[in-house]
């Protein structure tokens, strides 16, 4: 009797080569996304946002508790103006201004967003 060889099978059907179209649908079928790797905050500048993001998580809950569970999100919308994901795309600041938060918030992060990521807007006007 002859033994059969047990043979590895590799996963990959054809070879990639140097095919950047393989290799991208290979990666999206393995679940493999290409994350753009954010600037860091300094550690001041963490404790910062953290402390601003605690602020705002505590006036929201503020808000909503008198609200009943099933309308906190279109009560805030009516008197906001806003849904609560689109007061988080807010500048700090203006989420500071919004909400009536009277903390100060430190210069150096009043432009970023609630998750630490800078704000473009087009629609800041110079002054002549």
């Amino acid at each position: 009797m002859k033994k059969a060889k047990v043979t590895e099978l590799n996963t990959a059907i054809i070879h990639l080569g140097n095919s950047k179209r393989l290799q991208a649908i290979r990666q999206k079928a393995l679940g493999k996304q290409n994350v753009q790797p954010q600037e860091k905050l300094k550690t001041e500048s963490q404790d910062d946002l953290l402390t601003a993001r605690n602020l705002i998580q505590q006036r929201l809950g503020e808000i909503t508790r008198h609200y009943p569970a099933a309308k906190k999100n279109s009560f805030f919308k009516i008197r906001y103006g806003m849904t609560l994901d689109a007061i988080k795309k807010m500048s700090l600041a203006e989420i500071f201004q919004k909400l009536e938060i009277n903390a100060s918030l430190p210069e150096k992060i009043s432009k970023l967003d609630y998750n630490g990521r800078p704000i473009h807007s087009g629609s800041e006007q110079t002054e002549s």
